[in-house]
């Protein structure tokens, strides 16, 4: 490591930390920092400059115990100041999905003794402990820590700080509301935060862009995603950064939206458009292959290609399962698309084993949003040629009610719609139609119109309260 100046000059120190927060919050790339802002990295110490990137890279690609650690022995020459802004290098790490919330949590514990209480660190890091809680299935622990930090944070002084940190807490909060099925309340906290970034040209802007496109994609909304992803400007400044996972994972779920669409023209331009970018990155981001593999294989099913889409898909659950680390998420995906390929294949008793095993998986592993999906795909039976019995319908109607997604929950009610007119009569049909609508509250007046319009024929929805 280069040797650095040991200094105790907290005047200096404070002259230069706000500065240097500002730089970092709209460029948490270090090569682009070093490079673009002038004095960051002899800021923080580094005598020659250019030693900065690979000393931070290194440390970024480091368990984060031992990585803060090192950072805070005695007898590291870091300023106080330095060892803020590097801290923050360190919880995002190279790969930010390649750390636990756990992790994340010693971390915040660690540096809350070590760091002054006002420093933008906190709230930083905590943004990515309650991400990394949400990703990992807990999107409630993610909101009971928000609410605790911001009874009793303290905010930073500077004023563009002092929004950044707001910034960061809504693009969480609304993450967590969306995982939660709240749509209408993440999508206000969503958009409050995109418009402080792009107010203030924050580099959060690109995140909560893919989530709230993410949202639109959970809402049954693919094209709004699509628009929303491939805003020029945000690909531009992705590309420009050699953001190349963010546009990765871009492309891919823009092929999903495509091919959710029956796109496949559009589809097969972001699948090759992924598949440009990630030689650069698939050492480091080894599930991003696997869902390469998945996408092309839910492609070439789209594309009737069918013999190539079952290899594909067996293909990527092959990469997920043994990739390291394992991504269950992944393979519980390209299970589901499996199952979805038995079911064009009119193989009804895969696809059922497929369902019933992944809704039993999915739940034991926390994955909600995979569980609400094969639960969705189990009420497809019930519009089939072949339904099952009736006596099968309860049970379905009782384990659809698990699904946390509204719009996926109003496409599974009205499925068992159309079954209940049909089989059971309309009083059964009634009671569905009012849990539909007790549905509202939780998606935008828009989309739940466009539900409407989408999923219930004419001859349903027509003494569906409006």
């Amino acid at each position: 490591m280069s040797s650095l100046p040991n200094t105790t000059d907290l005047e200096i120190d404070s002259a230069w930390i706000d500065p240097a927060w500002i730089a970092f919050s709209r460029s948490e790339n270090i090569h682009e920092l070093t490079s673009d802002f002038h004095g960051f990295a002899q800021g923080l110490g580094f005598q020659p400059p250019e030693s900065a990137e690979q000393v931070i890279t290194d440390l970024m690609s480091a368990p984060l115990q031992s990585a803060l650690e090192s950072l805070f022995d005695q007898q590291s020459s870091f300023h106080p100041g330095a060892r803020e802004m590097i801290s923050a290098f360190i919880v995002r790490g190279v790969d930010y999905r390649g750390i636990h919330a756990k992790e994340t949590q010693w971390a915040l514990n660690y540096l809350s003794s070590r760091v002054r209480p006002d420093s933008p660190l906190h709230a930083y890091t905590l943004h990515h402990q309650c991400q990394r809680w949400i990703w990992e299935g807990q999107p409630a622990t993610a909101l009971k820590i928000l609410d605790d930090f911001e009874s009793a944070a303290s905010a930073p002084k500077n004023e563009v700080l002092k929004l950044w940190q707001q910034a960061l807490i809504d693009s969480v909060r609304g993450f967590a509301l969306m995982e939660l099925g709240n749509f209408r309340g993440a999508t206000e906290f969503l958009q409050n935060s995109l418009k402080i970034s792009q107010g203030l040209d924050f580099a959060l802007q690109e995140s909560v862009q893919f989530t709230l496109g993410s949202m639109f994609r959970e809402s049954c909304q693919p094209q709004k995603a699509i628009e929303l992803w491939y805003e020029p400007q945000r690909i531009q400044r992705m590309e420009s950064s050699s953001e190349w996972p963010r546009l990765v994972a871009t492309h891919l779920n823009a092929c999903r939206c495509a091919i959710d669409l029956k796109d496949a023209s559009t589809a097969l331009h972001a699948l090759e458009k992924a598949e440009h970018y990630l030689p650069q990155i698939q050492d480091r981001y080894p599930r991003l292959v696997g869902y390469r593999h998945l996408r092309r294989g839910e492609l070439c099913t789209l594309e009737e290609d069918y013999a190539t889409g079952e290899a594909m898909l067996i293909s990527a659950i092959e990469h997920f399962e043994s990739s390291d680390p394992p991504c269950p998420e992944g393979w519980l995906e390209a299970r589901l698309s499996l199952g979805q390929y038995a079911l064009l294949q009119n193989n009804l008793p895969l696809a059922w084993a497929i369902v019933k095993k992944l809704i039993e998986e999915a739940n034991e592993l926390g994955h909600i949003r995979l569980r609400s999906q094969a639960l969705l795909m189990q009420t497809w039976f019930f519009v089939s040629e072949r339904p099952p019995a009736v006596d099968s319908y309860q049970q379905t109607l009782d384990q659809v009610q698990m699904i946390h997604n509204p719009a996926l929950l109003f496409h599974a009610f009205s499925n068992l719609l159309n079954y209940s007119v049909n089989h059971l009569g309309e009083q059964e049909a009634e009671k569905l139609r009012e849990k539909i609508s007790s549905l509202r509250g939780q998606l935008t007046d828009t989309n739940y119109q466009q539900l409407i319009e989408k999923h219930l024929p004419k001859g349903l929805h027509e003494t569906n309260p409006q």
